[in-house]
C-alpha cells in the first residue's frame, strides 16, 4: 500500500515543510515515515534545504545501481550508484573518491536524464548499429538504430553488456560479476600456464 508521502514524491522532490503541508501530518510524523521508506528515499542537497526524493527500479533491476570504476591492474571500485528517480532523472550518489565532475552542471549528483557519461558508453558508430541491429533482432524493444535508443535502452544495454565496453565504466551488479569471474580466468590461465583464447 503506498503512503500519501510516496505518492507525492513521486511527482517531484520536495522539503519536510513542503511534505507536511501537503499531507497534513506533523514535522515527527513526516520524519518517523521518511525513515520507514527507508533507502527508497534519498535527500537531494539544495543549498541549505534538504530536498527529498523518492527512487525507483529501472532498466529492468533495481533501484541502486552500482557504478563501477575499473583501473589500469583490473581493480574495481564503486565510485558511485546510479539512483533512478521516481518522477524522473538520476542521481549519482557519490562513494569515496568519486569526481566532482560526476556530480553535474550543479555538482549536486541530480541529472534530467542519464547522466551523461553513461551516455557516451552507448554503441556508435558503424560497429554500435551493428550492435544495434544485433539487440533489435534477439528484442522487440530496442530499435535496430542506437540514434534512435532512449535513455532506457541504452540502461538495459549497459546492464546487459556492460562488461566490454571503452573507458574504465561499468555498470550493474551483473558486470562486476562478469568482469570478476573473467579476471579470475585469465589470472588462473596464467598460472596454470595454459594458453590463453
Amino acid at each position: 500500500m503506498s503512503s500519501p508521502i510516496r505518492e507525492f514524491l513521486e511527482k517531484g522532490p520536495a522539503t519536510s515543510k513542503e511534505i507536511q503541508l501537503r499531507t497534513g501530518f506533523s514535522q515527527p510524523t513526516v520524519a518517523r515515515n521518511l525513515r520507514e521508506m527507508g533507502d527508497s528515499v534519498i535527500k537531494l542537497p539544495e543549498g541549505r534545504s534538504v530536498r527529498y526524493a523518492v527512487t525507483c527500479n529501472a532498466f529492468g533491476a533495481n533501484d541502486r545501481l552500482p557504478l563501477v570504476m575499473v583501473d589500469a591492474h583490473g581493480t574495481h571500485v564503486v565510485v558511485a550508484n546510479i539512483r533512478p528517480l521516481a518522477h524522473g532523472g538520476f542521481f549519482v550518489e557519490a562513494e569515496n573518491g568519486m569526481s566532482e565532475v560526476l556530480q553535474g552542471d550543479k555538482g549536486n549528483g541530480v541529472y534530467d536524464d542519464l547522466p551523461y557519461f553513461l551516455y557516451d558508453l552507448c554503441p556508435q558508430g558503424f560497429i554500435g548499429r551493428q550492435i544495434a541491429l544485433e539487440m533489435a533482432s534477439q528484442s522487440d524493444v530496442f530499435p535496430p538504430d542506437p540514434r534512435n535508443w532512449n535513455s532506457n535502452h541504452i540502461g538495459r544495454f549497459l546492464l546487459s553488456n556492460g562488461d566490454d565496453l571503452p573507458g574504465n565504466f561499468k555498470l550493474g551488479d551483473q558486470a562486476c560479476l562478469r568482469l570478476r569471474k573473467n579476471l579470475f580466468l585469465f589470472l588462473r590461465r596464467i598460472i596454470l600456464n595454459l594458453p590463453t583464447v
